[in-house]
Order: C-alpha cells, then sequence, then structure tokens
C-alpha cells in the first residue's frame, strides 16, 4: 500500500508545514504588537491553519493581506489623517488619554511604527519542519 498512499504523504506534508506557519504567524501577531482592528487580519490567519491555500499540486503557503508585509518592512513615517478615515478612526480608537488622541487628530498627521513580525515567525517556524516531515513520515510507515 506504500505505493498507492505515498501521494497522499506527499501532499499531507506541506499541508501541516503550511498550516504550522499559519499558526506561528498568529502567535506573532500580538508579539509584534500588531493588534487587530478590522480583525480581517486574524481571521484570515486563523482559518489558514486549518486550510492552506493551495499554490499547486504538492504545494500549500500562507496568504496574508498586503498590509501586513508594509507593517513589517515600512520606514517609520508621518501620515496624513485627511484622507484616511480608517486611519481617523483607528486613532480614536487606540490613544487612551484624550488630549494625546486631539493633539493627534488636530494635527491631522500621526507618526507611524514598522511592526517586524515575517522573519521572528518564520524563525520559530523553521526550526520545526523538520520534525512535522519526520512525524508524518514516521506515521506513514506506521500505517497511520
Amino acid at each position: 500500500g506504500y505505493v498507492r498512499n505515498l501521494p497522499r504523504l506527499a501532499d499531507r506534508i506541506p499541508k501541516k508545514i503550511a498550516q504550522m506557519y499559519a499558526a506561528m504567524y498568529l502567535t506573532q501577531y500580538p508579539r509584534s504588537k500588531i493588534s487587530p482592528f478590522t480583525g480581517h487580519l486574524f481571521t484570515r490567519t486563523q482559518s489558514q491553519t486549518t486550510n492552506p491555500i493551495k499554490l499547486g499540486k504538492n504545494s500549500y503557503g500562507v496568504a496574508v493581506p498586503s498590509y501586513a508585509v508594509d507593517l513589517d518592512r515600512m520606514k517609520p513615517h508621518w501620515v496624513s489623517l485627511k484622507k484616511r478615515p480608517m486611519l481617523k478612526r483607528w486613532v480614536q480608537m487606540k490613544v487612551q488619554d484624550p488630549n494625546k488622541a486631539k493633539f493627534f487628530l488636530s494635527s491631522k498627521k500621526v507618526h507611524v511604527n514598522p511592526h517586524p513580525w515575517i522573519r521572528s515567525a518564520h524563525i520559530r517556524a523553521g526550526k520545526n519542519v523538520r520534525n512535522i516531515a519526520e512525524f508524518e513520515v514516521n506515521k506513514f510507515l506506521r500505517g497511520g
């Protein structure tokens, strides 16, 4: 039965690894001080911990929105609140001190910093790739 079930193993290992990467991304967001605002980033990543994106035959990946990658790679800069009502709402919600919030809203700009999360998530996930592959192969050989 090994020959018949080998293609299933070749599909299961990359899927399990992609699921683990999605889980690492999910745990890395709060560690990098990325907090949910609309919840889209967290729910999309959460769904991929069980069902990663199929990229091709025996190939899976984790899709994150482009703004999550931008959070990781952007340079610190000032952003105008004038043309961004969603950012204005974020400032009103996140800045607890009313005087500070009033200052940001009156100055019509806010300084934003990067939240690097990708590299540390990849390092943490990369340590488990071999273990997952070995576990799945051993499970296959035992007949499970």
